[in-house]
């Protein structure tokens, strides 16, 4: 009987994701990570206003804390950024106007309409960012699952 690993065992590593430090790659990346950063900003910005149309205190207070969660993804968003050496101010500029714009457009009525906004606009912008995500590194992958994780809300 032979101990450890045989010749035949080994199976080659390639290195991890050379095309990581391609500077296409990292535009790309940035990219994404810029548009969820400016998107969690935008949803913080609804969700506070939300809260402050909500009938009940309970209401205003589960809105706020949607709001609140919003500002810890931008902040985990933030962090990637700098570990990729970009400003997280830098990615999102070519966001603001799009996001703005949209939100001005679909300012919703009432409690209820902002309510049904929050969720299908979410919905199809979480959606969106999956599927761009299948193109990134594990990392930024990882990230973006997590910052798009349901939470139970």
């Amino acid at each position: 009987m032979s101990e450890g690993p045989q010749p035949s065992d080994v199976v080659p590593v390639a290195p991890a994701e050379p095309w990581v430090s391609e500077p296409a790659y990292r535009e790309g990346a940035a990219d994404l990570l810029g548009i969820l950063a400016y998107g969690a900003l935008a949803a913080f910005d609804r969700l506070a206003e939300d809260a402050r149309r909500a009938p009940t205190v309970a209401d205003k207070v589960y809105m706020a804390s949607l709001a609140a969660l919003q500002i810890k993804h931008f902040e985990t968003v933030r962090a990637r950024l700098s570990e990729l050496d970009v400003d997280v101010m830098v990615a999102m500029k070519p966001f603001h106007a799009p996001f703005d714009q949209f939100h001005a457009q679909t300012k919703p009525k009432d409690w209820l309409e902002g309510l049904v906004l929050a969720y299908v606009g979410n919905g199809f912008a979480a959606d969106f960012y999956r599927e761009v995500a299948a193109f990134v590194d594990t990392d930024t992958r990882a990230l973006v699952h997590q910052v798009l994780a349901d939470e139970g809300h």
